[in-house]
């Protein structure tokens, strides 16, 4: 474990092997009673509305995926094959309804990728796709019929957002083989400014960032460690480290306060470890046995998680202080890859793909009162 200076930053058993502490137990995707004797609000989530859309046949389901609220409402929807190839993607209408009814391949040829995200900047998608050790970008219109290329950077992974903001700068935080850099941009073209090393570590496997105002904070992992870093400026800011890696990271901020949520794969399962501003102590228990692909958003008042059990199907539901409140979807079940946790229009909503076709949930609360 590491000592850090500052406000005596410790990640303590961050990503290690504890899993004794009492978080109710691993939940059976179901609610809680309240207190016995007493009258008790129990909150659930449900899924208050479903849409789906098979304008393929033989849809292969291997793939990599990400998804964009845009501006105006509706989505944006680009997925990559995991075996590398050309991108795809479609766009939905503010009532979730397919543009010109099919998916698409995007305007991008010169490469093979296996991975990409989506974003939006200056109310126009963007792609950052990764083909063999870099990360290429464009910038699309939005009808998805042409492109305009942007850059050509390193990278060997990209963070779930792309895009953040630290004082300013519009910055790309991407895994290198040397270790986390940072790429910056002009924040009204996106012609690339600089680059800079912000960590130096062995090969960094996956990233995630998320925006807590005008900061913003990083996880990432290489084989064999787990790094956390927040950072105000366009420099290196206060960061932790243990000696254990923290694959498939996913984090999420409470703006307003300053909590965040990291949650990423373990061999026992999903863990998660609670963060608040730059303090990163205490445990990453196991929340979810069995189970992998964690996904997390926060929607203004909750946390919301999702992942995928021991059968392949998608868990989704909210964060009852450190405890999980889950149900599970059923019908879907996507590779590790394919599917997504977002916030589109205000809710919480989870897009998948299988071999049946593409589907939205989009998810709310439900409140009962009852007397135990």
């Amino acid at each position: 474990m590491g000592r850090f200076s500052l406000s005596v930053l410790l990640l303590a058993g961050a990503c290690g092997d504890n899993t004794d502490l009492d978080l109710g137990g691993s939940p059976d995707d179901q609610v809680e009673p309240g207190e016995i004797g007493s009258p008790a609000t129990r909150y659930s989530p449900a899924v208050c509305g479903v849409m789906a859309w098979d304008p393929n046949l033989g849809l292969d389901k291997a793939q990599d995926v990400s998804v964009a609220a845009r501006p105006n409402g509706g989505a944006t929807f680009f997925s990559a094959p995991l075996a590398g190839g050309t991108l795809t993607g479609f766009q939905l209408d503010p009532r979730m309804n397919m543009e010109n009814g099919a998916v698409v391949k995007l305007p991008i040829n010169n490469a093979a990728f296996d991975k990409v995200g989506v974003s939006y900047i200056q109310d126009r998608p963007v792609s950052t796709a990764i083909a063999d050790g870099a990360v290429y970008i464009h910038m699309l219109d939005n009808k998805l019929e042409t492109a305009e290329y942007i850059a050509k950077l390193p990278a060997i992974s990209i963070s779930e957002p792309t895009f953040l903001y630290a004082q300013g700068n519009l910055v790309m935080p991407v895994g290198t083989k040397d270790g986390l850099v940072m790429h910056r941009f002009v924040d009204d073209s996106l012609e690339p400014l600089d680059s800079k090393m912000f960590a130096s570590t062995k090969p960094v496997i996956s990233v995630t960032s998320a925006q807590l105002q005008t900061n913003m904070m990083t996880a990432f992992s290489t084989e064999t460690e787990c790094y956390l870093m927040v950072n105000s400026t366009y420099e290196p800011g206060v960061s932790a480290r243990v000696e254990r890696a923290c694959p498939s990271p996913r984090l999420a901020v409470n703006e307003f306060n300053g909590d965040a949520k990291l949650l990423f794969d373990s061999p026992e399962g999903i863990r998660m470890m609670p963060i608040h501003l730059t303090m990163f102590g205490g445990d990453a228990p196991v929340i979810r046995a069995d189970a992998s692909s964690p996904r997390t958003v926060f929607d203004g008042e909750r946390f919301w998680i999702s992942y995928l059990d021991a059968r392949g199907d998608v868990v989704v539901g909210f964060l009852d202080g450190n405890r999980p409140v889950t149900m599970s979807l059923g019908a879907p079940q996507p590779e590790r890859s394919s599917y997504e946790l977002v916030m589109l229009d205000g809710a919480p909503t989870v897009f998948s793909v299988d071999d049946r076709g593409y589907t939205a949930y989009s998810m709310c609360v439900d409140a009962n009162e009852s007397s135990e």
